[in-house]
């Protein structure tokens, strides 16, 4: 028992031990990142932002100590210092036990006596009893060997916290301020003798023998990971032309119009992915082994720097040059036929020619540190890949030259259309914009936002590739259904024959589905919206880093405004007041820049929220399309309204401020335009009392339509000639409108017909109904019904009431009921009456010409004597 426990005292010693290091360590860093905040604070002021500041920054922020590493400490003491209360628990259980030694003891003696004589019981409570006493005294130790430890650990874990907390602020304040630094000054002529020194550094043979020493070095000493890039990257050159002919078989099996399976499109894009890797991650893996030295090699580092950047930027390029093979994923598998594929693999070489080697000297000379070389050779070598990127951008996206150029034809009018104007100056001017700000001296600047904007580009190919791969497969499984559903047809007129010939009436066998059209079009906007959201999600991801650079806008004010703040005010006999003050706020540029991307976000918001949400939510409940269309119209009107207003409040524009004005605006545009207010107030009353829904067939005055689109001012009613009718709301609410399927869809059809005089009456009935049982359309319950009317002037009036389960059957029913009832009075003998008149002429003295000769002629005519 002492022996344990002394091991366990030496376990807490060794933790107390530690954890006073860690102490120690942290309030160091506390104190050095204090007294390097306040320096480089100061110095700001005083010198503001020069190129000296913007070094001092660069280099404070190189070494400040890693956040990420202190938060993960954090979040691993959590669980000991849990540990820890729990053996203080444990610990006090023990000693409160240990209060009592005389009953322990007699406890533990009882057990053998009746086994042992006095004396020897004597000596086994004295055992005990010492037993348990050093028990008690190492116990009392431990608790306060783990109460010492635990708030050891809680003082170190708020002394961390701290230091995170300051880390955080220190280098959000020299990102806030160093990309407005210059990083070098303006170009001059001293700069070709440093780029002359610097090329002789890149080209030495000496340093490049070292480099290859400690690549050798670094391969030996991971040698089984070397040993897996090389084999990879031998296997994959090898088998480049047997993958190259598989994408070829690939592609033009899946180029057929009855390929209905998505596993070529998966084969191919693996494949391409290998063709396109082998030289890239060599690369990339030479960087790798050059960038870990088992000795310290200035130049070897600085050169795997620029390795294993090169590698990256090289696999995403070629990635996308393989895509555009022929007959690979972009011709065979995602459609885009035409010129444009092998146009971009033509100026994505000139890319990866051109602009990557610039690229490793850029990133090589800025591992160095030397600010001369990084400011002549690596600004001039950066210039020139802009103006590189500049021009084959304008080529590649040119809209009448470019590589898009087939697409834009066939997708007139679409989003791809709308934003290629922006997509071309964005990337035609960014690289140009990049080249000015380096020349102009900020090159630090040009090189984060390049990088930036280079992840960006990175993030927008990978999630087009996903998006045409997901239509991709969206479309197969699309053919494979509208196939099976041409199948299924094709059986069912099978059946349908047999069955006729069988003298049976067949109904249909197949349960009405959703079509084809409305499943792509709802699963194109929910793929739409999902890209939009991870693109959005990738780009905040990408440039947070660079977001607090645009906290020193808010130091350029603009304008001031009056805020009012409530303050509670404590008087001396403690009752507390709400008193309202008034001061002055200045408002940035940062704020009007907040107050654009409120209004950008909520534009989007309203065009994008209610759909999304009708796909992700609405469709799975249990609501009509009206209920779904009045749901999604009043959440734009709320993201609308609740947009304006924090927009509003970002320049410091709030209610208190405007309600004079609002008011008074509100009272002169009642008198002005109350027509367009009562419509408003007539279309949110539309909305929410629902008294037409999307849908509806309506009849308003002279009228009569299905409601296509219930606005702010006024409701759109599609008639039956396809015309639109733009109806004021207001009409809908004082007006009286007949609302053809609002509590229910049935509609009642009425047949009037005549027949002669003479006829069977109840045969005529009995057949009327016969007819309406037989028509598809016409539904059981309420039940046809025929009546005998009326005795009209040449007919006998007969009327057939039918019901069919909505507007949309009404007018085939009317067709298919009046064709069949002719048919079977035919069949049945019954005529059908048509109107007669009997003239009686009795003021006419002389005969008319006619009556003469009919006269004369039978006078004439044999045996009319006789």
């Amino acid at each position: 028992a002492r022996w344990a426990t002394r091991r366990s005292d030496d376990r807490i010693a060794d933790r107390i031990e530690k954890t006073n290091r860690d102490s120690e360590e942290v309030a160091r860093l506390l104190d050095r990142l204090a007294s390097d905040y306040d320096s480089v604070t100061a110095k700001v002021r005083v010198a503001g932002l020069t190129n000296a500041m913007g070094l001092l920054l660069r280099r404070h922020r190189d070494a400040c100590p890693d956040a990420r590493r202190h938060e993960r400490a954090i979040s691993l003491r959590q669980a000991e210092i849990s540990d820890v209360q729990v053996k203080l628990i444990e610990l006090d259980d023990s000693r409160r036990e240990l209060a009592d030694l005389e009953t322990l003891v007699k406890a533990s003696v009882a057990v053998v006596e009746n086994t042992t004589d006095d004396q020897q019981r004597r000596d086994i409570e004295g055992a005990i009893r010492e037993l348990l006493e050093a028990r008690r005294t190492l116990v009392d130790a431990l608790v306060n060997d783990y109460d010492s430890y635990f708030r050891k650990l809680v003082d170190l874990d708020n002394d961390e916290r701290r230091l995170v907390t300051r880390i955080d602020h220190f280098t959000e304040y020299i990102d806030e301020h160093v990309l407005w630094m210059r990083s070098a000054a303006l170009p001059v002529a001293t700069d070709a003798v440093s780029s002359v020194e610097a090329v002789r550094w890149l080209v030495s043979p000496t340093n490049w023998r070292s480099a290859s020493r400690v690549l050798v070095n670094g391969a030996v000493r991971y040698s089984l990971a070397s040993a897996i890039v090389l084999v990879a990257f031998g296997t994959l050159v090898v088998l480049r032309r047997r993958f190259i002919r598989r994408i070829a078989l690939l592609g033009t099996s899946a180029a057929r119009s009855t390929c209905i399976d998505v596993t070529p499109t998966i084969v191919v894009a693996v494949l391409t992915v290998l063709i396109a890797v082998p030289w890239p991650m060599l690369t990339w893996y030479i960087g790798r082994r050059l960038s870990t030295p088992l000795q310290e090699a200035h130049f070897s580092q600085s050169v795997g720097a620029g390795f294993q950047a090169v590698g990256l930027a090289f696999f995403v390029l070629e990635l996308i040059r393989q895509l555009c093979r022929p007959g690979g994923m972009a011709d065979a598998h995602l459609g885009w036929t035409g010129n444009g594929p092998p146009r971009l693999r033509r100026h994505l070489l000139s890319l990866i020619v051109f602009c990557v080697p610039p690229l490793f000297v850029v990133t090589a000379l800025e591992s160095v540190g030397d600010e001369a070389w990084e400011s002549s050779l690596g600004r001039l070598a950066f210039v020139l890949s802009q103006l590189v990127l500049a021009f084959i951008s304008y080529r590649v996206l040119h809209p009448r030259r470019g590589v898009f150029r087939e697409l834009l034809s066939r997708n007139q009018g679409g989003w791809l259309a709308r934003l290629q104007p922006v997509c071309l100056a964005a990337a035609v001017l960014s690289p140009l914009v990049l080249a000015s700000l380096s020349i102009a001296g900020y090159f630090y600047t040009a090189i984060r936002l390049t990088s930036r904007l280079g992840f960006s580009l990175y993030l927008v190919v990978l999630v087009f590739m996903l998006y045409a791969f997901v239509q991709r497969w969206l479309l197969l499984s699309r053919r494979r259904v509208a196939i099976e559903r041409a199948r299924e047809r094709h059986r069912e007129s099978e059946s349908v024959k047999d069955a006729e010939d069988a003298g049976i009436k067949s109904a249909s066998l197949v349960d009405e589905r959703i079509e084809l059209s409305t499943i792509d079009i709802q699963s194109r906007r929910l793929l739409r919206a999902a890209a939009t959201i991870i693109v959005f999600v990738g780009l905040w991801l990408v440039w947070i880093d660079v977001v607090p650079a645009l906290g020193i806008l808010q130091r350029v004010p603009l304008w001031t405004t009056t805020v009012s703040l409530s303050e509670t005010l404590t008087a001396a006999d403690g009752t507390m007041t709400v008193q309202a003050r008034e001061i002055l706020k200045a408002i940035s540029l940062a704020d009007v820049g907040t107050m654009l991307v409120v209004l950008m976000v909520t534009y989007i918001a309203t065009k994008n929220l209610p759909g999304l949400l009708e796909i992700m939510l609405l469709l799975r409940l249990p609501l009509n399309p009206g209920e779904r269309y009045a749901i999604t119209t009043v959440i734009r009107y709320v993201v609308t309204i609740v947009g304006l207003v924090l927009a509003f409040q970002a320049i410091g524009v709030s209610w208190s401020s405007i309600q004079w004005l609002a008011a008074a605006i509100t009272v002169g545009l009642g008198f002005g335009l109350q027509e367009i207010f009562a419509n408003f107030v007539s279309g949110l009353i539309l909305l929410f009392e629902r008294p037409i829904r999307l849908g509806d067939t309506v009849t308003v005055g002279d009228v009569e339509g299905t409601v296509s689109r219930i606005q702010i001012r006024a409701t759109t009613v599609t008639d039956w000639n396809r015309k639109e009718i733009v109806i004021p709301n207001k009409e809908f609410v004082t007006g009286r409108i007949i609302n053809w399927s609002l509590s229910d869809q049935i509609i009642r059809v009425v047949v009037r017909v005549g027949v002669a005089y003479g006829s069977d009456t109840r045969r005529a009935k009995e057949i009327l109904l016969q007819v309406a049982a037989d028509d598809r359309q016409v539904i059981d319950k309420p039940r046809p019904k025929a009546f005998f009317l009326e005795f009209g002037d040449s007919s006998l009036n007969l009327e057939l009431r039918a019901f069919v389960k909505d507007i949309d059957d009404f007018m085939g029913a009317r067709d298919c009921l009046h064709d069949a009832i002719d048919d079977a009075f035919k069949k049945a003998g019954i005529e059908i009456a048509f109107p007669q008149r009997d003239i009686h002429v009795r003021s006419i003295r002389d005969a008319l010409p006619v009556i003469e000769r009919a006269a004369k002629s039978d006078k004439d005519a044999p045996g009319q004597g006789e």
